[in-house]
């Protein structure tokens, strides 16, 4: 593709502009994409909600497969995505650069390098991002039914006054026992250029959810918390629709919690994508 077809993408995709991802520049070799500080992305404790960050770099690198791969590759969808946070993102202008490790018929390997505009690095990434040219769509599996839920979850009032979960409009459902079960609807604003669900929308609700499902463990308390990393992949191109988010805690080690997240289409139930959310918790 061109220059073009990533600035194309960026400045077309309704999810990038509500949280002011802008376009910076393209080359054969990296892409950089800036997101300035937005009171609307921070958690209550003025911090970027950590699906900033995940957004920001999953964006920076599909950005830079358009740019690399052959349009007749597509439809695009990042098949795998890794991310660790470095460091919390207080106040500050992000910067993102995508550079490409490597480039295949229909698959692009790239890493990805999150600063704040004086060089602190905030994050570091890694994506495959993959073309499906002429491929069926996807048989996915389904996830289960819901449980019902039986006690108001602990950070429903929380979840909505949290000004990055609360303008994608996520809700929660169940929080309970290491388990937490989320909502995002499919509003125009979580949306991508193409006009399916922005993947980093999903990255953020199974951040989210991710969260919740241990807090349901642990139950109210002053704890320090935060999101190490997120290891995810996005099993196709994600139509926009409700969807719903399942967590499960899986593993504790001390501080450390290993979380199962999958989203689904919250009425064919199908799984979009699936993630290991790592959380950690300290007093």
């Amino acid at each position: 593709m061109t220059t073009e077809a990533a600035l194309d993408w960026v400045s077309e995709c309704a999810y990038c502009n509500a949280l002011g991802i802008a376009f910076e520049s393209a080359n054969d070799h990296e892409t950089v994409l800036v997101l300035p500080f937005r009171k609307e992305n921070t958690n209550q404790t003025g911090v970027l909600h950590g699906g900033i960050a995940a957004s920001l770099g999953v964006s920076t690198s599909m950005a830079m497969a358009l740019h690399a791969l052959p349009p007749e590759s597509g439809p695009f969808h990042t098949a795998n995505y890794s991310i660790s946070y470095l460091t919390a993102a207080r106040g500050v202008d992000l910067v993102s650069r995508a550079r490409l490790s490597r480039r295949g018929r229909d698959l692009a390997f790239i890493g990805v390098a999150i600063e704040a505009a004086d060089g602190t690095k905030i994050a570091v990434a890694e994506s495959v991002v993959r073309g499906r040219k002429d491929l069926p769509k996807p048989a996915l599996a389904t996830a289960a039914d819901p449980p019902t839920p039986t006690v108001t979850p602990l950070h429903q009032t929380r979840i909505r006054e949290n000004a990055f979960m609360g303008g994608r409009g996520m809700e929660i459902a169940v929080q309970e026992k290491g388990i937490a079960i989320m909502t995002m609807p499919g509003l125009r604003q979580n949306a991508e250029a193409s006009g399916g669900m922005h993947e980093g929308a999903v990255l953020g609700l199974m951040d989210s959810c991710g969260a919740m499902a241990c807090w349901g463990l642990t139950g109210l308390g002053q704890f320090r918390a935060s999101t190490p990393a997120i290891q995810a992949s996005i099993l196709g191109p994600v139509p926009l629709t409700d969807v719903v988010a399942n967590a499960k805690v899986v593993q504790q080690d001390g501080e450390i919690y290993w979380v199962d997240v999958n989203t689904a289409d919250a009425k064919t139930r199908a799984i979009h994508a699936r993630a290991t959310v790592l959380y950690r918790m300290v007093t």
